[in-house]
């Protein structure tokens, strides 16, 4: 909730509080359902404030799937949407980053890695997703696990989240158009990394979604 309250100096600044729950805990039975209706009431009235936005929204991302949940990447996916519909940019944008690197965690634990000979260890593969982000997108690309366009758009997607959550001044007034251009690149590599299509490492067969079979 924002409100006006005075500087140090007399002068009056916004500010954000939340007492509602403080409030709740202090009230009787019945005052507590009075407070929930009315709470009710303003979220209904909130979500419906930019109704239009939010359809315009879910219908502006990119497609993808169907995706297989075994994979951590994916449960990510239906909270990013939500986010960025919501138009909570700043947290899509942080999400976006998040996702993008479970990807990378998820290509590494489905890879057969074979170093002179031998098969990467789980103890290993940990190693490797201790990476520097940067340098985990490198050496995938490097051991072909990912195309070229899937590494520039994992950069894109790296770089824009750093803009926005190291400590620097975050450009509040790009979020909008930063976070609906990481939900199109994190639904253009689920698409074309996973699918399902005729180069991803799914495909649909009698009407189920199977790997791909290893070609060696």
């Amino acid at each position: 909730m924002a409100a006006n309250q005075a500087g140090p100096q007399g002068d009056f600044v916004r500010v954000f509080l939340n007492s509602l729950p403080k409030l709740y805990q202090t009230l009787k039975p019945e005052q507590k359902h009075d407070l929930e209706v009315k709470v009710r009431d303003w979220l209904t009235s909130s979500f419906q404030s930019d109704l239009g936005e939010k359809v315009e929204r879910t219908l502006s991302v990119g497609n993808f799937g169907p995706l297989p949940l075994v994979h951590e990447f994916v449960r990510f996916m239906p909270e990013l949407l939500q986010l960025y519909i919501n138009g909570l940019y700043y947290s899509t944008i942080a999400l976006a980053g998040v996702t993008a690197e479970r990807f990378c965690f998820d290509l590494v634990n489905m890879a057969d890695f074979r170093i002179d000979d031998k098969v990467l260890s789980n103890e290993e593969k940990e190693a490797v997703m201790g990476m520097r982000f940067v340098d985990l997108i490198d050496l995938l690309s490097k051991w072909s696990l990912i195309q070229d366009s899937t590494k520039g758009k994992l950069h894109e997607i790296r770089r824009t989240r750093n803009i926005y959550v190291h400590p620097n001044a975050p450009p509040f007034d790009m979020a909008k158009n930063d976070a609906k251009r990481l939900i199109q690149l994190a639904c253009e590599i689920a698409e074309n990394e996973f699918g399902p299509n005729g180069i991803s490492r799914y495909v649909i067969e009698d009407g189920a979604l199977r790997l791909r079979p290893r070609r060696d």
